[in-house]
């Protein structure tokens, strides 16, 4: 059972330049894994991008930490601190992201990877309610063609 659940943050959970505005399904996607832990790791720096869009979207209470830019090493994410912080063995952890050099990151330290499309806007079809966290999911999904048949 996936335990761990990490976020990328603008393009993924909110669009760029307006983080008030969640993706579709998102707090449903909360609701429904309550059980899992939710940590975002972002490229963004923590107060000037990550702490308000948090406050906006009012998930203080969901996400356990946040690994923002002041935490990366070498320009990269951390994904095997974060397991560590949290006790989680990579196979039990899964990143949910829009894509960009932190997939193969995490791929590389043998995190799980879902690739959905790049936030468009609350119109799009994708929606995190397309996302199932089931013991068989593969290494790699990618959700990106969900967007493809609308926005070209």
């Amino acid at each position: 059972m996936i335990e761990l659940i990490i976020f990328d943050l603008h393009g993924t959970i909110v669009a760029a330049g307006d983080a008030a505005v969640p993706r579709n399904g998102f707090y449903e996607f909360l609701d429904k894994y309550a059980d899992r832990t939710f940590v975002i790791a972002t490229d963004a720096p923590l107060r000037n991008g990550v702490l308000p869009a948090i406050e906006r979207l009012a998930v203080q209470d969901n996400i356990a930490a946040v690994y923002a830019r002041e935490q990366m090493v070498n320009h990269c994410k951390d994904f095997q601190c974060i397991c560590s912080d949290f006790g989680v063995p990579k196979e039990k952890t899964v990143f949910i992201t829009d894509g960009g050099g932190d997939l193969d990151d995490a791929l590389a330290a043998g995190i799980k990877v879902i690739h959905v499309p790049y936030y468009m806007g609350q119109e799009e079809p994708f929606s995190f309610a397309l996302i199932d966290l089931t013991d068989d999911l593969p290494p790699y999904l990618n959700l990106q063609e969900v967007n493809d048949q609308t926005f070209k």
